[in-house]
């Protein structure tokens, strides 16, 4: 069996589709709010719900997975208590062990087996989207230069991984939500800062302000070191920027 690459739609666990070779949906998550708070539900291609996660403010978020009811994630994706080992533990329907490492902001998100002490063979790998710049060939500065490709996130799972394909989707999901609303509740204290510095002014053009400071910054340090912008912009400064003045509105 050949791995399955899923491209992500949206970098919004929460809210995308994960799409096969061939572009169809294999698995989708739709969120919702109800009562006081949201809910992300996650189905497969028949259109089966195999999980539910019901979002929590203070406490760690809950989980309903298909045939059960809502518990704790933290009974069910393990963190390791070893402080800087950002990895979660958890285990399949069988007993079979897994390990996810890379669980903190801006570490990548892969899947071992339990056996694999050393982490030598990731079983699943999620790989954040890029940026590509579409540089002018000519490299005359006054001929028109389009605007960057954005290439998709996507998450491999290799024949083991399928095998437990239901079990990789949800407990990613739930990971990634978690990865990125961190960052995204840190934004929101950023932006808070920003309003308090800059009383009366429009928060949309400041925060755009340095943003684009921010971009003028890694393109002079990409002239001088060379390296292709890729490198300078994976998902993180995006994302900085739209977590900014979407916490401003939110």
């Amino acid at each position: 069996m050949v791995p399955l690459i899923l491209t992500l739609e949206s970098d919004c666990p929460w809210s995308t589709n994960f799409l096969d070779p061939e572009g169809d949906v294999l698995y989708e998550t739709r969120t919702y709010f109800q009562g006081d708070t949201n809910y992300t539900a996650i189905r497969n291609d028949k259109e089966e719900i195999i999980g539910t996660l019901r979002w929590k403010e203070t406490l760690p978020d809950e989980i309903m997975l298909k045939g059960s009811k809502f518990k704790s994630i933290a009974g069910w994706l393990k963190k390791s208590w070893i402080p800087m080992n950002y990895t979660v533990a958890l285990k399949d329907d069988t007993g079979r062990g897994y390990v996810w490492t890379g669980n903190a902001p801006g570490l990548k998100l892969q899947l071992y087996t339990a056996e694999d002490k050393k982490k030598t063979t990731p079983i699943a790998t999620y790989n954040n989207s890029f940026l590509i710049s579409n540089t002018n060939p000519s490299g005359h500065p006054s001929s028109p230069q389009s605007p960057p490709t954005r290439v998709l996130a996507t998450l491999e799972l290799t024949e083991r991984a399928q095998e437990i394909r239901d079990l990789v989707v949800t407990s990613f999901v739930v990971l990634e939500k978690g990865k990125k609303t961190e960052h995204g509740n840190m934004s929101a204290r950023m932006a808070g800062g920003v309003a308090m510095a800059n009383p009366g002014k429009d928060l949309r053009k400041v925060i755009a302000g340095r943003y684009k400071i921010i971009i003028q910054q890694a393109w002079v340090y990409k002239r001088a070191s060379g390296q292709p912008w890729a490198v300078f912009s994976p998902i993180g400064a995006p994302d900085m920027a739209d977590d900014l003045t979407t916490s401003l509105v939110v």
